[in-house]
């Protein structure tokens, strides 16, 4: 609710990293025989590092100005 107020834009990104942390988590538990917690902890870094990879994959070549990009 509060991303498409500010950017009247359905965004359902948001659901699918849920979902990707939903899996990893029950990977975690059923592969490796983890606990609940530490399955939960371990995704918890995980998601971290995919969330910060991907903005700075995604967002990072957007937010550059034109006056430090060379020109042609």
């Amino acid at each position: 609710m509060l991303i498409y107020k500010s950017t009247e834009v359905i965004n359902f990104a948001q659901g699918e990293l849920l979902l990707v942390g939903a899996y990893l988590t029950f990977g975690l538990m059923a592969d490796f025989g983890l606990a609940w917690p530490l399955g939960v902890l371990i995704t918890l870094v995980l998601a971290a590092v995919l969330g910060s990879s991907s903005s700075a994959w995604c967002c990072a070549p957007s937010s550059v100005s034109r006056s430090s990009r060379s020109s042609w």
